[in-house]
C-alpha cells in the first residue's frame, strides 16, 4: 500500500510497512507518483491531499492502472470528533496530522495534542483531552512571511533561515529571520499555555513540515519532531478501512 501525502509545495509519499509508514519519498508532480506507484507494484494508494487538481490528475493515473485507491476526506473515520463549524470544507492534512500525532502517542488520549504543520502555511491543530478537535490557528509559513516582506518592501533583503539562532537578530537578515521565526513560535507557546490552563494537563506538541525542524529547534516547549506526521495519519485510517 503507498501513502501520498500532497501539499502545497510537494508531494511525500511512503509504502506502507508492517509498523507504519517506510522511508519518505519526495515528488514535484502526480505523474512521478504515479510512476512510483507502477514500479513499485503497489495494489493501493490512499491519497490526503489540498490541492484537488493534482488529486484529480493522479486519481485518473490510478485508474488506469487499475489501481484502487482511497481519497481521504473530513467524513472519513478519523480516531476523534469535532466541535468545528466548517467541517466540509477543513484542509484534511490538518485531520490526518491528529490522526498521525495519535500513532505516535497512542496513550496521548488522555492529555490534549497540539500538531504543528509548517509548510507553505503554518497550521496549529488543537485536540482535547476527550480527542475533541476544537480547532487551531493558521497563519503564513515562514518562507510566505518571507516573501510577503520581500515583494512588499523596497529595501528588506530575501532570506533562507539557514542560520537563525538568536532571538535579537544583529543584522538585517537575521532580524527579518528571528522576526518570523519567533512570532510563529510565541504563537505556539500561546495556544500550549492557554490549552493547558483550560484542560488542567500539559499538552503533547508535535511538529512537521518543512520548516518543522527549525520550529522545533528553537521552540522551548518540549516538543516532538516528525518527518512524516500525514504519513502515519493515513496509515493509521488506511488499516480502519481494511
Amino acid at each position: 500500500m503507498l501513502l501520498v501525502d500532497i501539499g502545497n509545495s510537494r508531494i511525500k509519499a511512503a509504502i506502507a510497512g508492517l509498523q507504519g509508514p517506510g522511508p519518505v519519498h519526495i515528488f514535484s508532480s502526480a505523474s512521478e507518483a504515479g510512476d512510483f506507484a507502477m514500479a513499485s507494484a503497489i495494489q493501493k494508494v490512499v491519497i490526503s491531499s489540498v490541492r484537488p487538481g493534482i488529486t484529480e490528475e493522479l486519481s485518473g493515473i490510478l485508474r488506469n492502472y487499475l489501481v484502487d485507491y482511497l481519497v481521504i476526506t473530513p467524513n472519513s473515520p478519523f480516531s476523534f470528533s469535532h466541535r468545528y463549524s466548517t467541517w466540509e470544507t477543513i484542509g484534511v492534512d490538518r485531520l490526518c496530522g491528529l490522526e498521525g500525532a495519535l500513532h505516535i502517542s497512542p496513550q496521548a488520549g488522555s492529555s490534549p495534542i497540539i500538531t504543528v504543520d509548517c509548510g507553505t502555511a503554518t497550521t496549529i491543530n488543537v485536540l482535547d483531552s476527550t480527542r475533541v478537535f476544537i480547532g487551531g490557528n493558521i497563519l503564513p509559513g515562514l518562507g510566505t512571511m518571507a516573501k510577503s516582506l520581500l515583494a512588499g518592501t523596497a529595501q528588506l533583503p530575501e532570506v533562507e533561515f539557514a542560520h537563525v539562532a538568536e532571538l535579537i537578530g544583529n543584522s538585517t537578515s537575521a532580524c527579518i529571520e528571528s522576526g518570523i521565526l519567533f512570532s510563529t513560535i510565541a504563537l505556539i507557546e500561546k495556544v500550549f499555555h492557554f490549552l493547558e490552563n483550560k484542560e488542567h494537563s500539559v499538552p503533547e506538541v508535535i511538529v512537521t513540515g518543512g520548516y518543522g525542524k527549525l520550529v522545533a529547534a528553537h521552540c522551548p516547549l518540549p516538543v516532538k519532531f516528525s518527518t512524516d506526521l500525514v504519513l502515519r495519519g493515513l496509515y493509521r485510517l488506511s488499516v480502519k478501512s481494511n
